[in-house]
């Protein structure tokens, strides 16, 4: 995967607890590539599962604020559970094979 992104890369994890979050990320480049999903399954104890009555759910949305410099990845939550989420922002620096 360096071949691809070398510097060009921001990524991470980040634990959610149950509840409504937001988390914002500077992108000094123009972004190619942006995935953002849960990994794994509810970090949540089995004895907190009957107060779980809806479905999680994750959104992010990429906006411009200096046209080919610079750009923030919004990362927002709604969460019945405790669950662990991947973030991944990147520029190829060259064509995919």
């Amino acid at each position: 995967m360096s071949a691809y992104f070398e510097s060009y890369d921001i990524s991470g994890t980040r634990t959610s607890p149950a509840g409504i979050g937001t988390l914002v990320i500077d992108v000094p480049f123009s972004p190619d590539y942006v995935k953002v999903d849960f990994q794994g399954g509810i970090l949540s104890p089995a004895d907190d599962y009957p107060y779980r009555y809806g479905r999680d759910s994750i959104y992010w949305d990429l906006a411009t604020i200096i046209p080919d410099q610079k750009y923030q990845l919004t990362i927002m939550w709604s969460t019945y559970t405790e669950r662990k989420f991947y973030y991944r922002t990147s520029r190829l620096t060259v064509d995919p094979v």
